[in-house]
């Protein structure tokens, strides 16, 4: 090959690789632009997915109760990633359990801010707004939830329950009931109802109410107890002594004293009073059945009702020195004495039992059997004519009123003196 083909050769060459070198920089200057925005997509993944393990770890946090170490993770998901709405729900909710309620308030109303749709965002600002006391606000915020979600039934519920504290029970039942078809097998609705009807005085309703909210969730203990004490206010003592038996016999409620006092009363209303009375002797021990009046006052009761007047007496003196301003100490202590033959000593003490309650029943009616037996007919006459003003209809002052009669017209009726 001569010189001058080698030297076109070379030039040839050179002018390829300059070529060459021209494109491989222009393609490197042009995916520059692309490498970069690729690298902060990347950057921006993985800064979502780190925000929503800190989310995870937050929420693990919240539920398990360890406040401070999740509202550490929800602020660092936050920072990480400020536009989630959840995480400024979660952290709201966190606030909440800490107490402090101007911090949830804020983070809740960011939530908002981002999303006005966001059903959870309004409804725990609603229950800021109701532990502060602003009922309207919480009202307006609960309503707004309802309306977003109107499949769930908790945010109806707590529109009615807000509606109740406002005092407008009435309105809360309409507003139940206008969505009765869409919750007809929702227990915590049926229950509300039943607390509605309770407080309306329709304790037959509530009954019935709260029997279908125990057949759609027969394990919700909350929802028997209410069942049990409607029972009781209606006298379904049989019904409500068989539930209550159950209730009992759960390892969860062995401490429920309550329970139990509610029991013990059941068993005497249904004439079962041997029953009653092991129910209270076991209330009644221990320190705390030491001090339990409710427990001393039933064991008393119904040691008359056995005319187990010893445990009567003891009764009677156990509750004076636990509760001497009650009248019932006095009462008991005057059943003793009258059934002991002491009637002047008997007449003092409900006299006593008089002085802490003037309306109490029980205390006129053995006043008044006491003056009668003394021959004391006027104060006896008296003393009838005063309870009647209290209870026109009492049977047990209507007896004492038909042996003081008789007394007086010399007949030989004697007057109760229990």
């Amino acid at each position: 090959m001569n010189s001058i083909q080698r030297s076109s050769l070379f030039t040839t060459a050179a002018a390829l690789a300059a070529a060459t070198l021209i494109g491989a920089a222009g393609g490197c200057a042009g995916g520059g632009k692309h490498t970069g925005q690729g690298a902060s997509m990347a950057a921006m993944r993985m800064a979502q997915i780190k925000s929503a393990t800190e989310w995870d770890m937050a929420n693990q946090a919240f539920l398990a109760g360890d406040f401070k170490k999740a509202v550490r993770h929800i602020d660092v998901s936050l920072q990480m990633n400020p536009q989630v709405v959840r995480s400024h729900v979660l952290r709201g909710r966190i606030m909440i359990e800490m107490g402090s309620l101007d911090s949830a308030l804020e983070s809740l109303q960011m939530a908002e801010a981002l999303d006005p749709t966001h059903v959870e965002a309004h409804y725990y600002q609603g229950i800021v707004f109701e532990r502060v006391l602003r009922r309207d606000r919480a009202l307006e915020k609960y309503m707004i939830a309802a309306e977003l979600d109107p499949t769930s039934a908790q945010y109806p519920i707590a529109v009615a329950e807000v509606m109740v504290d406002l005092n407008r029970p009435a309105e809360a039942e309409a507003y139940l009931t206008e969505r009765g078809n869409r919750f007809e097998h929702n227990a915590g609705v049926k229950q509300t109802l039943g607390h509605l009807a309770m407080m309306a005085g329709d304790t037959e309703r509530g009954v019935e109410f709260f029997n279908q909210a125990r057949l759609l969730a027969p394990d919700a203990q909350g929802i028997v107890e209410d069942l049990v004490r409607a029972q009781v206010e209606t006298r379904r003592y049989a019904e409500a002594e068989f539930q209550l038996a159950s209730m009992l016999e759960r390892p969860e409620n062995k401490d429920r004293r309550d329970l139990m006092h509610l029991r013990a009363h059941c068993l005497m209303q249904v004439d079962r009073p041997l029953d009653a009375r092991a129910l209270l002797l076991e209330l009644t021990e221990g320190t705390a059945g030491q001090s339990d009046v409710q427990a001393w006052v039933g064991l008393g009761t119904v040691a008359v009702q056995l005319r187990d007047f010893n445990r009567v007496r003891r009764s009677a003196s156990r509750v004076q020195a636990l509760a001497p301003s009650r009248p019932e100490g006095f009462l008991l202590q005057a059943i003793w004495q009258s059934r002991t033959n002491s009637p002047e000593t008997a007449v003092r003490s409900t006299a006593e039992a008089l002085r802490r309650d003037r309306t109490n029943m029980n205390a006129l009616t053995l006043h008044a059997a006491l003056l009668t037996r003394l021959e004391r007919y006027d104060l006896a006459a008296k003393t009838i004519e005063y309870a009647r003003s209290i209870d026109p209809n009492n049977r047990a002052i209507a007896a004492v009123a038909l042996a003081l009669a008789s007394r007086q017209d010399g007949g030989f009726a004697s007057a109760p003196t229990d």
